[in-house]
């Protein structure tokens, strides 16, 4: 027994260690695995408030790699299975843009038409600044142009870059990609902790010198309400619709009280004297609204008691959200009256024209009865919006694969650039998020479930990163001029946040606002929470700097994705 135990355990360990060092799919996946729940919880622990995050899977991989793997690894481990390994690393990249595309986009185009251009301007600012470090530090020092672009996508926090720049070497042997592609991994590797460091020293510094208050207001106008009593002769006889478009058609009107009671406020309701309408729509908007009806009125429709309700409801029936507001027709066909809709934190006046999307929430005034059947027309399920549509969605990855695949020829670089698989499915997705659907199918996800597909995505990517570079990153952080590897990145980091932040306070930006650009600019997540943190204390709101981040992201990841492919080009 004692025997037989003893050899039982050894049979034990010996099959535990084949599992881990076999070249087997098996040996892979637990590798990949492991690595990313290891690197989750080193991610996870904070020093002086600073923690790497999901970089942490990146140095879990090297560490897997380099102790496991290296010191017990059969022939032909990982090297038969590179390919597993890269398809793993790429797909976790593909699932990761995508859900970035599909969380900003909604409200995207809007927020980039109202204040959009100039933050996206300070944005660019930031990432040719970085640029030119990182050429300048290859010029001088004579680097491998694979390993600086590797330092410039490590300082400036953003993964996405690392992998374009690595699709862009196509044309090469497989032997020179995979080199340059490790030499790039290592230099990420190299410079991504001081690239979270220095954002948030950076966002510390600016905060001394900030000013704390707002001083033009950047968040999306919040709606307000009015009550209006009809007084002028040029409003009486006049419909709802007609006083609505003489106003500009950026109010609506949820209540009419006439007398002691009220009336439905279709469309069609012609107005009477010392009718008292309750108007929703942005402060300016009221203000024209006033001046055709006549005068407020101190009346709260609101606090009186009535037969007319008001229920938020959500929008969870397919077929209601292919049509536009006005095709419902909730006024005329359902007597009741739709006033806002709120859409991925955003809140929309709900005009005619705006089309419908799964997950909206609509704000609906109307009898009881009423907005019971208009329930049922827009579903207001929860439960119904747990299943995800996989067609639209696997759809709109591949059109982001054959997008990011197109070579486009520019002149002056010695292969075409490609958007790759990096920039084409988050392009894509910005597109049907923004639309709320791909062609006439619905492509809404639970926010769990994108943020769940965000997340795994990205740590599929850095374990994958990691155990395929553990042996250039050892060899290139032992290299005599390490500590001046670790200094570039650092200056790349710095140096151009510095830049754009002094641009910014001479324009005379709050801090808020420069916190969101400089995040923004950078795609830090991690920097967005501290700006955030940091912001709800020194300013009147939190929410400005994840405004002004989520305007210049999408932006600013396609930027960063296409410079990072022109330097592998123009430096390697």
């Amino acid at each position: 027994m004692q025997w037989g135990g003893i050899h039982l355990n050894a049979s034990m360990a010996t099959w535990y260690a084949s599992l881990l060092t076999d070249s087997t799919t098996a040996g892979l996946l637990v590798g990949v695995t492991v690595s990313g729940a290891i690197g989750m919880l080193l991610g996870g622990i904070r020093v002086m408030g600073v923690s790497l995050g999901v970089a942490g899977a990146l140095f879990a991989g090297i560490a897997w790699d380099l102790l496991v793997w290296q010191g017990h690894r059969p022939a032909g481990v990982p090297g038969g299975h590179n390919q597993t390994l890269e398809f793993l690393r790429e797909f976790g990249l593909i699932l990761f843009v995508y859900a970035i595309g599909l969380m900003v986009g909604p409200g995207f185009f809007d927020r980039l038409r109202a204040h959009g251009v100039r933050w996206n301007l300070l944005a660019v600012l930031v990432i040719g600044l970085g640029a030119g470090v990182a050429s300048t530090a290859w010029w001088l020092m004579a680097l491998p142009g694979s390993l600086v672009v590797g330092l410039l996508a490590g300082a400036t926090t953003n993964t996405p870059s690392l992998a374009a720049a690595g699709q862009a070497l196509g044309n090469l042997s497989p032997e020179v990609q995979t080199a340059a592609r490790e030499l790039a991994a290592a230099g990420y590797a190299i410079s991504y902790p001081l690239g979270i460091v220095g954002i948030i020293a950076t966002l510390i510094v600016v905060r001394k010198f900030a000013r704390a208050d707002p001083v033009e207001p950047v968040a999306t106008p919040t709606l307000d309400r009015r009550a209006l009593l009809i007084t002028k002769a040029t409003a009486i006889g006049l419909t709802l619709r007609d006083v609505r478009q003489r106003a500009g058609g950026k109010v609506l009107v949820s209540r009419v009280a006439r007398g002691e009671g009220y009336v439905v406020p279709g469309p069609e309701l012609l107005l009477e004297k010392s009718d008292v309408v309750l108007a929703v729509g942005a402060s300016e908007d009221l203000d024209v609204l006033e001046t055709i009806c006549g005068e407020r009125s101190p009346r709260d429709l609101l606090a009186e008691p009535g037969e007319l309700q008001i229920r938020n409801m959500l929008v969870s029936e397919r077929m209601a959200a292919l049509h536009t507001l006005s095709a419902l027709d909730p006024g005329a066909t359902h007597a009741v009256t739709v006033t806002r809709i709120v859409r991925a934190g955003v809140e929309l006046l709900a005009t005619e024209g705006i089309a419908l999307q799964l997950g909206d929430r609509l704000r609906v005034v109307g009898t009881s009865e009423a907005l019971e059947r208009f329930a049922r027309v827009v579903g207001d399920s929860a439960r119904a919006l747990e299943n995800a549509d996989l067609v639209p969605f696997l759809t709109g990855i591949l059109l982001g694969v054959v997008l990011g695949s197109i070579p486009i020829a520019i002149p002056g670089l010695p292969a075409p650039l490609k958007l790759g698989l990096a920039g084409g499915p988050l392009f894509v997705a910005l597109i049907v998020a923004a639309r709320g659907r791909l062609g006439r199918a619905d492509v809404y996800l639970p926010s769990a479930t994108i943020h769940f597909m965000k997340e795994f995505g990205i740590v599929l990517f850095l374990s994958c990163v990691g155990l395929l570079s553990g042996e250039a990153f050892l060899r290139t952080v032992t290299r005599p001029d390490g500590w001046m590897l670790i200094t570039i990145g650092a200056l790349i980091t710095v140096l151009p946040l510095a830049i754009t932040a002094t641009v910014a306070l001479l324009w005379r930006r709050t801090y808020g606002e420069i916190a969101g650009l400089l995040a923004g600019s950078m795609t830090d997540p991690p920097a967005l929470a501290f700006a955030q943190a940091s912001a709800a204390q020194a300013t009147t709101t939190g929410e400005i700097p994840a405004r002004i981040y989520a305007t210049v992201y999408p932006l600013t990841m396609l930027a960063r994705i296409t410079c990072a492919q022109v330097l592998m080009l123009l430096l390697t």
